[in-house]
Order: structure tokens, then sequence, then C-alpha cells
């Protein structure tokens, strides 16, 4: 792939560490009341075909009227948050232009569950909220303490220890749920990085932080209410109804081995709980060994996909053989 597309990715392996980290524990059982297929928050689901879920951006503008058509056939869509980031106004605007493509779903099938990214740690500049931060940096920032703002992958931290950050940072969810075009968010990063590499932070401090973010994670599902679906990625939290495993099966980036990826998916149908199981690179060998793992581990409200990125020009207009096939629900 090339750099662009790579740049339009929702994790990378360096700095991320075990899913269950602080969150929940896999051996427990956390049981909440199972909503009826395409009621409440979750999308529809059936074991006829393969079940799938849909999640990228049109980096260039609106999403085309065939790549509707293509959409339309999925339960569950994200708009990733490289949506029309080309389009004037170029790099800004991400929270409109990601509603505006939710509208265009909507409207062309509106029993689809559309879902609006926000990464919980990471200041992406091309949203309205990274402007805000801007303009009140000391506040909405992480520092060092050299005084250094603090950065992943070029991008500035937010200062989730601050409940009044956290807020700012959940209403930009909230004001996209007032369009009445989504229905919940996709949360990236919803496992924390073990430290901030070259960055003189204390441990209680960063202890502090990562405190935070773990509100934070569990507020904006509170907030946005039990209608709505939360993804984590790449982590459970007990009060947070979905999660992603983003290069599942395939050394995935909540540090867990391909099997232990595999026993997690198995898991989260006893909450029951949303999974979303994403193979990647989307190589042969890997679409195999991922589809056959997630035909194996999946319970209702699972939802598989592979592709090799995040924009609607690495797979995810690629309709695979395999979904169109009879399935049929466990024995």
């Amino acid at each position: 792939l090339c750099q662009a597309h790579r740049e339009g990715r929702v994790g990378d392996v360096t700095d991320h560490h075990s899913a269950h980290n602080g969150k929940r524990d896999p051996g427990l059982d956390h049981r909440v009341a199972s909503p009826a297929p395409g009621n409440g928050p979750f999308p529809a689901f059936s074991w006829d075909t393969v079940p799938i879920f849909w999640h990228a951006a049109n980096q260039t503008g609106p999403l085309s009227e065939s790549a509707l058509d293509f959409i339309a056939r999925f339960p569950l869509a994200t708009i990733e948050k490289f949506q029309a980031q080309q389009a004037a106004p170029p790099n800004t605007g991400a929270e409109a232009k990601i509603v505006a493509a939710a509208k265009q779903i909507k409207a062309r099938n509106s029993s689809i569950k559309v879902l609006f990214y926000l990464n919980s740690i990471m200041d992406w500049d091309m949203y309205d909220l990274h402007t805000y931060c801007e303009h009140n940096s000391k506040q909405m920032w992480l520092y060092d303490d050299d005084g250094v703002p603090v950065r992943l992958r070029n991008q500035t931290v937010f200062n989730v220890t601050s409940a009044e950050v956290r807020q700012i940072w959940i209403n930009t969810v909230l004001e996209a749920d007032k369009s009445g075009y989504i229905d919940g968010a996709f949360v990236d990063r919803g496992n924390v990085p073990s430290r901030f590499p070259n960055y003189p932070i204390p441990d209680q401090k960063f202890a502090d932080w990562n405190h935070g973010h773990d509100l934070q994670m569990v507020e904006i599902q509170k907030q946005l209410g039990p209608d709505k679906i939360v993804i984590s990625n790449n982590a459970d939290y007990d009060d947070v109804n979905a999660r992603m495993f983003e290069k599942f099966f395939n050394d995935d980036f909540d540090g867990n081995a391909a099997y232990a990826d595999l026993l997690a998916l198995m898991h989260e149908a006893t909450y029951p709980h949303l999974a979303e199981a994403h193979g990647e690179p989307c190589s042969e060998a890997v679409f195999n060994a991922t589809l056959a793992a997630f035909l194996v581990g999946a319970g209702e409200y699972a939802y598989y996909a592979c592709t090799s990125g995040w924009s609607v020009t690495t797979g995810w207009l690629d309709w695979h053989a395999e979904y169109s096939k009879p399935l049929g629900a466990p024995a």
C-alpha cells in the first residue's frame, strides 16, 4: 500500500498492549440483555451468509453512487476520519463531512447502523475539534514535564486526565448524533500505549491519564445511551457494548497472539457484545485464515471484513465470493 493509504489505518503495533489491561477480565461473565436482531442498538444479524461490516472513507469527496450501492448491502458501517479530507475545505471539518456521508448512506438504506469515527487519544488535525484544541492547547493537550506537548504518530494527545477535556471530546460525538444520521461511535485507541516514548512523564501522572482514558470510554457510552453502539478498538470495557479486533488472528494490535484473539472473540458472545473481526492485510492467505477463525469463534452480533487499509481504495469496495455462499447457524 502507498503511504497515504497506510496513514488511513486506525492503529499501529508499536504502542499498543494487552486489550484487557485494566479493562474487562475475559475470564469473568459480564452479561447484559440481548437485543433482538435489528432492534435496539445492534444491526440486523443473520447466519444465512457471513455477517459482514463496512468501515472506510472516500478521501476525495462524497461517496459515489456506485459506492453507496455497494455499502447498502451491509448492516453496519463506520465512516473513517479521512472522509472527504481532500474536498473543500481541505483537511478540516471532518465532523460535518462524516455526518454528510452518513446522510448519504441512510438515504440509500435507512436500516444500516452508521457510526462516527473519533480517536480517543490522538487529536487528528482534520477535525474542527483540533482547531479548538489548538486555541486551548494548555487545557486540551497532554504535556510532559519539560512542557512539551506529547505526540503519537505526530498527532497531539488529549489531556483525558481532565473531566472537562473528556466532556469536550464526548460533545463532538453528541453533536454529530443530533443530526439523526449517526447510530453511535467507533472509538479508536480503546487500548492505550504502555508509555509515550521519549516524553518524561512521571508514573503517577501517566497512571492518572490512563485512568482518565478508561473513564472517557465508559462516559461516551453512558452519555450516548443504551440505544447507541460504541465500538472500542482493540479493547473490551464492561460498560461499552462493542469492540473491534483490528488485525484479527494475525498479530493483532491488542497485543494478543492469534489464538488468544479467537478465544476472545468466542467470549464476546457470552456478554452479548457486538464484535468486528478485521483481517489485514488482505492477502489470500490472510483472508482464508481469518475468515476460518472468525467462523470458528463468531457468536451472534459478530461481523467480519478483510481489507488492507481504511479508504475505499483498500478493499472496502471488493466483494468476496464467500460472502454470498449459504452459511447457517453454528451447530
